[in-house]
């Protein structure tokens, strides 16, 4: 996974020193509500979102990775690039934040940064976001980053 920068914050690869942050943010049932069928990730779901998100496409320039505030050097969420379960021939962005830094424009900010990478510098002609269809602030934040509803789809 490149390593990307906006004006606020660092998305970069998962490191082991980011494990207990990312435990924590993956265990708040306000997180997770309506993500990983609906409850917090322990255990073996947990060790297998680990597997899954941050190590599969290491060895590519998407995948996803740590939002970090750069100031505070404070790891706030998870974000990044993946192909998209509905046309993996195109990437979904995505991004989870820790309920204390929700509404400060981080998912905006996290989001941009990961479209332009997908459609400037990786050339794709689309860019797909998901959102569960409770997680209205989600939404609001694909519509800030200029997609669409497509069907069930946001592009």
């Amino acid at each position: 996974m490149k390593t990307l920068h906006t004006a606020r914050m660092v998305l970069r690869p998962y490191s082991e020193e980011d494990e207990g942050t990312i435990r924590a943010l993956l265990r708040d049932e306000a997180v997770t509500r309506l993500l990983f069928a609906g409850g917090p990730s322990t255990g073996d779901a947990y060790h297998r979102f680990i597997a899954d998100e941050f190590t599969t496409y290491a060895d590519q320039p998407y995948g996803m990775g740590v939002i970090e505030l750069i100031e505070a050097k404070t790891v706030i969420g998870t974000g990044g690039l993946a192909p998209c379960p509905i046309e993996p021939e195109y990437l979904e962005l995505g991004f989870i934040l820790a309920p204390g830094h929700w509404g400060r424009g981080y998912g905006t900010e996290s989001g941009a940064a990961q479209r332009d990478f997908a459609l400037r510098t990786l050339d794709h002609d689309r860019v797909y976001g998901l959102a569960h269809p409770e997680i209205s602030a989600s939404i609001a934040t694909l519509r800030k980053l200029g997609m669409r509803r497509v069907g069930h789809e946001m592009l």
